[in-house]
């Protein structure tokens, strides 16, 4: 008997380090990448529209397949997606290493997210379907940890590798070799598991979902560059929002939809994603910002400022983990209302304290922020219960893509209110319509800094307007932020119901089981 124990702990252990490893991998590739914009700007002689790909390509093409892919996992088995996923990932990862151009680099970064967005649903759906209820609740809050911690982690890695190694390729090396053990892991540990009755693919309702999320993720993320009123902007968000409309016409129309819209009318469903959302929102708004933040403001190396990064993520991480736990305790509206509350409180520190207080004031209001991870768990199993195990790969697929979509809406909006405040600045600073220099300082703070090095004997002027700027733009940033969050908690608090529906101590399974497919 003890021995059956043990051994069904290491089988249970290996099984969530590969499936959480996976969909950590997933982040960490975005955290590369932002860690290491300024040495690939350099090495591969990326313009700034370059670099605007470069970052987009990848949560873009995630973004747009997560619900086919969903879809395909629970029908041709969610161990065969995990694996390939995550093996095509890799890769993707080993390409971009090699990449000589930004062309090349894009094309490496579009084919690594073909895989990244065939793996991320199957990690989800997989624990949920094959971990028993007893232990389920721990297993999501462990996954819930680790995949906002891929952003945190993958500008760690890239920043010790490119301190270490003097190049940004590094990062990318290792991100495939990661990527190819939690592959070669799941394919021995994972159980393959599947929708037992073959669910058609709708591909009108695939190509509709893959266009109307795609040109929402181009627009949102086009706005804070281009200009929220730009032609290219609007346009890609009317093609989404008439994509978007057909696709829901379309989907409730039918008796076996890809993605049965009806779930988000159950009590407690929407309010769960709106959560989903603003968790990731504040998460990845955070750790782009604060990054530039400790780089401009407080001069820090990436290396330093990955450091700095760290007293989120010692919140964040035994709270996440946690959370399940405490809402099957306390209730899942306690608990996640104050993760959101904490969320916005910490944000609202996380702006004053830094520009009053330096770094160790940043720190408290980081480590306060990091109490957001708190209702990650929660919520994810609240979406994951109303859907038969036999749907999980779905339900993974509807978390997941609501997480990306935070992601994305955080750094473009929370980059939107930054360019506002620092661009006043430099205006009531500077004189941009006369001064050709001035002018460049207004684009961002890492022009501001090089026109200050053309000022001659007026460079103190230049460097007091861009860091008074950038002062601005932070705290108009994590305003934003402490208002999404604030936002989020009435909302939550209003809509989810009052009596959780799991009393205390109590983990409950209502789902249809499956049996796992053999293989």
């Amino acid at each position: 008997m003890a021995q059956q124990y043990v051994e069904g702990r290491v089988r249970l252990i290996a099984m969530l380090v590969a499936t959480c490893g996976a969909a950590t991998s997933v982040f960490l590739t975005l955290g590369v990448t932002f860690s290491g914009a300024p040495q690939i700007a350099a090495a591969l002689r990326a313009d700034q529209a370059d670099l605007q790909w470069i970052g987009d390509v990848y949560p873009l093409v995630v973004a747009a397949i997560l619900l086919p892919a969903g879809v395909l996992g629970d029908r041709l088995g969610r161990k065969k997606a995990l694996v390939a996923g995550t093996g095509v990932l890799a890769a993707g990862m080993f390409l971009v290493a090699r990449s000589d151009s930004p062309g090349a680099m894009i094309a490496a970064l579009f084919f690594s997210a073909l895989g990244a967005g065939v793996a991320f649903p199957a990690t989800l759906a997989t624990i949920t379907v094959a971990v028993a209820p007893e232990r389920r609740s721990t297993a999501v809050g462990i996954w819930a940890a680790a995949v906002p911690m891929g952003g945190m982690c993958g500008t760690l890695i890239g920043g010790v590798l490119i301190a270490t190694t003097d190049t940004w390729r590094a990062g990318y090396v290792v991100l495939g070799v990661l990527a190819v053990v939690f592959a070669l892991l799941a394919l021995v540990v994972v159980p393959e598991t599947r929708d037992p009755v073959r669910q058609p693919l709708d591909p009108v309702g695939v190509v509709l979902s893959v266009v109307g999320i795609a040109a929402l993720v181009l627009g949102v993320t086009e706005g804070p560059s281009h200009g929220w009123t730009d032609r290219g902007t609007l346009g890609w968000l009317a093609l989404a929002g008439v994509a978007l409309a057909a696709f829901v016409r379309w989907e409730l129309g039918r008796t076996r939809p890809l993605l049965d819209l009806r779930l988000f009318r159950e009590e407690g469903v929407a309010p769960a994603a709106v959560a989903i959302w603003a968790v990731f929102f504040g998460t990845y708004a955070m750790a782009f910002l604060s990054f530039q933040y400790l780089a401009f403001a407080l001069e820090f190396s990436a290396l330093r400022a990955a450091l700095g990064l760290l007293p989120f993520g010692v919140t964040m991480i035994p709270l996440a983990v946690l959370g399940p736990r405490l809402a099957a305790r306390y209730g899942t509206r306690a608990v996640v209302a104050t993760s959101l509350l904490a969320g916005a409180v910490g944000a609202s520190l996380s702006g004053v304290l830094a520009v009053w207080q330096g770094y160790w004031g940043l720190a408290i209001g980081l480590a306060l922020l990091g109490a957001i991870g708190l209702g990650g768990g929660p919520v994810t199993e609240e979406i994951t219960r109303r859907l038969p195990a036999a749907k999980q790969g779905v339900a993974s697929a509807v978390n997941n893509l609501t997480r990306e979509l935070g992601a994305v809406f955080g750094v473009a909006f929370t980059g939107t209110a930054f360019n506002i405040g620092y661009r006043h600045e430099i205006s009531a600073a500077l004189d941009p319509a006369a001064d050709p220099l001035a002018a460049l300082a207004q684009d961002s703070p890492a022009s501001g800094l090089a026109a200050a090095g053309q000022a001659g004997a007026d460079a103190p002027t230049y460097v007091t307007a861009v860091l008074d700027g950038v002062d601005t733009g932070w705290l108009a940033a994590m305003g934003t932020v402490a208002a999404f969050c604030a936002l989020a908690t009435g909302y939550f608090l209003a809509r989810y119901p009052a009596r959780d529906d799991r009393p205390a101590g109590e983990v409950t399974d209502p789902r249809p089981t499956t049996t796992a497919a053999s293989g």
